[in-house]
């Protein structure tokens, strides 16, 4: 899609867009290894970000372990970036409040049972994990391409469990 768009705006042939694309990706690996960054103006900087020595877990045997340090590739919008694709408050839909408060729903007979849930191991960016129940995942940030690991699963994208639909957009 994104060869798609640039040939029919500068009207280049698919092949060299690619080529370019491809030019451009090994630009950026080859200045991030000898260490400089890549800035596009009014687009963001490539850079990378140093992570410390820091405790981990591994998930199969369930033991800690520490992660050594590492360089990791990073990528921050500009702000000028950022702004031009913010919606504009008139884009915004307002929200009506209702002119009477809704009623109350009716209270329970009985205490429901206790929310069961089950384990995940889930993967941030920089590649250390931690145990989150379930029901906690949305609060700790999972996406579409977060990564989890169960002992059902072993390591998928989140996209690729359909028993955690419910928590994707």
């Amino acid at each position: 899609m994104t060869t798609e768009f640039i040939q029919k705006a500068t009207g280049l042939p698919e092949g060299t867009i690619v080529k370019v694309m491809d030019s451009f990706v090994e630009f950026v690996k080859a200045s991030l290894l000898e260490g400089n960054q890549v800035e596009m103006k009014n687009f963001g900087v490539f850079s990378f970000k140093d992570l410390p020595e820091r405790p981990g877990r591994n998930p199969h045997a369930n033991v800690a372990i520490t992660l050594s340090a590492k360089r990791s590739p990073s990528f921050k919008y500009s702000k000028k970036f950022v702004d031009s694709v913010q919606p504009s408050v008139s884009a915004i839909p307002t929200v009506t409040p209702p002119s009477a408060p809704p009623s109350a729903p009716p209270v329970m007979p009985m205490t429901p049972p206790p929310l069961v849930s089950k384990n995940w191991y889930l993967a941030d960016a920089a590649g250390a994990f931690s145990e989150v129940p379930e029901h906690e995942l949305k609060a700790k940030g999972l996406n579409a391409s977060s990564m989890l690991w169960s002992a059902e699963t072993d390591w998928k994208k989140a996209t690729d469990i359909p028993a955690l639909a419910y928590l994707l957009p």
